[in-house]
């Protein structure tokens, strides 16, 4: 029931990881779905109010075929309306009426071009000027009652009367006066900008908090050019909270949809990730604490041949089974040996087996599992590549067994290297680790180095508080072949070492250590010298002569 408990926080750690990363991702998505969608909507928004401007440029400013006649009287026309925009939007006296008449009756042909306007009467001109505005302003109020906008207006944008509002159509609540004027700065207004700086020629677009009303609103304009010159602009208004609205209401299905795609998403990926590595791994780590407690092997093979994941755990299961069934061979050859004559193959295998079981003691292996469960939440990408190591380390263990030679300082070098990135995992930051490698061309005893390593680990910086440095190094000498293991951990006082072990007093068991002495002397003729001093830490170099 206690595993249960641990296997259920283990899962709750990753969930509490998941699910704000999922958060996120789906607020990014939703992010970049509305984007978009904003975008495109605006994209055929944009195409809509192109040919709405284009039908309102030709229906109240001019036709694209015009005649020189007709562009001239429309440059004169909007010319007067922005001189005197109040005289212009005041009703037809009937003394305009009457002079109208009888000039058109007096001068058929030549009525309604510039010249004959301007070689007019003021009455004839004033008659012109009030027929354009009405004609103008009717347009403007009644051809596009069929559309949805909220304004629609032309804006003079000539240096004299810039801003100045020609004509406009509301469509909603508010009047405002012939005359009234806009204020288009350019820092507020870049489309205005763009016209006005860079002589545009095309409808542009922009967002504004003050045009037409206050309030954010989408306005498209069209630039009103005649005989080269810039007039003024037909402005286009659709309210912006209109827009989003219409984006966000087609979007509310796709947003459920993909709501719950992620959390099922986010379910099946925790459920996979229990059943793949979770509950294996602690079923490791519990056949691990039986073998420790009880050392049966039939049960502890029993128990690594049911877990048949087809990953790195099913092959850590494995390589624990095999482990367990060699040890447990290799204890049944020396129980066998123990009677017979040949005594030094007995302390062989006893060598052998004593070093391996040194160097894979099961509290090693509970911490090894217990760092890479842990990794499992913080970074499982990390823990996936540390249960590769953890079960070649766990092979190459096993395969010194079989090695009764000397082996290349690579391979030892390259196991070593295994070992201490597990111990790395366990200790973080408080272990540094220091490579300073000279000399590889000899051969040495299979797992004789790392007793040296785990002591200046375990011992050294591993005792000091804030932790330290342990450096691997080998030199060449002219008659040897030299590895040194050194850290800045506590150190220790070698004479008082050396007393309590001849006492046997010191509380601790040194076979491990004489059997590397052995190990290295009868295979390599080497000696292991060891100095240290109390808070400066520990040498240990071992001389493998030529």
């Amino acid at each position: 029931m206690k595993q249960k408990k641990k296997n259920r926080k283990l899962l709750f750690q990753i969930g509490v990881v998941l699910i704000p990363v999922f958060i996120f991702l789906i607020g990014g998505i939703l992010w970049v779905i509305y984007d978009s969608s904003v975008d495109g909507y605006l994209e055929a928004q944009n195409k809509h109010m192109k040919i709405f401007l284009d039908q309102v440029y030709q229906g109240c400013i001019l036709l694209d075929n015009a005649d020189q006649d007709a562009v001239d009287m429309k440059e004169w026309q909007l010319k007067r309306l922005a001189s005197d925009p109040e005289a212009a939007a005041k009703e037809k006296t009937q003394k305009e009426y009457d002079a109208m008449d009888e000039a058109i009756m007096n001068d058929t042909n030549q009525a309604w071009t510039v010249s004959w306007v301007e070689s007019s009467s003021d009455l004839i001109q004033s008659y012109v000027i009030k027929g354009f505005y009405d004609d103008t302003q009717t347009r403007f109020e009644n051809a596009y009652n069929d559309q949805k906008y909220d304004d629609l207006f032309i804006v003079d944008l000539t240096d004299e009367h810039k801003g100045l509002v020609l004509f406009e159509s509301i469509r909603k609540d508010g009047v405002r006066d012939v005359g009234d004027h806009y204020d288009l700065n350019a820092s507020d207004h870049p489309a205005v900008a763009e016209i006005l700086e860079n002589h545009s020629d095309g409808i542009v677009f922009e967002k504004s908090s003050n045009i037409p009303f206050e309030g954010m609103y989408y306005i498209g304009y069209k630039p009103i050019y005649l005989n080269g010159k810039l007039y003024g602009a037909i402005g286009l208004v659709y309210n912006w909270e209109t827009i989003r609205e219409s984006v966000i209401s087609t979007l509310n299905k796709a947003w459920i949809l993909g709501i719950a795609g992620f959390l099922a998403a986010m379910i099946i990926i925790l459920t996979v990730l229990y059943r793949k590595s979770i509950r294996p791994l602690t079923r490791i780590q519990g056949i691990v604490r039986e073998y420790t407690r009880d050392k049966n092997a039939e049960e502890t093979l029993a128990r690594t041949a049911e877990i048949k994941n087809r990953n790195e755990f099913g092959l850590l299961s494995d390589d624990v089974g095999v482990m367990v069934k060699e040890i447990d061979q290799y204890t049944k050859e020396n129980i066998r040996l123990a009677g017979e004559k040949e005594r030094a193959q007995k302390e062989l295998y006893e060598a052998q087996v004593s070093v391996m079981v040194s160097q894979i003691q099961p509290h090693f292996m509970y911490n090894a599992l217990t760092s890479i469960a842990m990794m499992c939440t913080i970074d499982p990408e990390v823990a996936q590549e540390a249960t590769v190591t953890f079960a070649d380390y766990l092979r190459g263990n096993m395969d010194s067994l079989k090695q009764k030679e000397p082996v290349p300082f690579e391979m030892e070098l390259e196991h070593l290297k295994k070992y201490l990135y597990i111990e790395q995992l366990r200790f973080g930051k408080k272990l540094k680790i220091e490579y300073d490698i000279q000399a590889t061309a000899f051969r040495l005893p299979l797992l004789s180095i790392q007793p040296l390593v785990e002591n200046a680990v375990k011992h050294g910086v591993g005792m000091k508080r804030e932790g330290g440095t342990v450096t691997i190094a080998t030199r060449e000498t002219d008659t040897a072949y030299e590895v040194i293991i050194s850290d800045d951990g506590v150190g220790f006082d070698a004479d008082e070492v050396k007393k309590r072990q001849e006492t046997k007093n010191d509380g601790r068991s040194h076979v491990g250590m004489e059997n590397i002495r052995k190990r290295l002397h009868d295979q390599c003729n080497a000696e292991v010298v060891i100095t240290s001093t109390v808070g400066e830490g520990t040498i240990a170099k071992v001389i493998i002569p030529k």
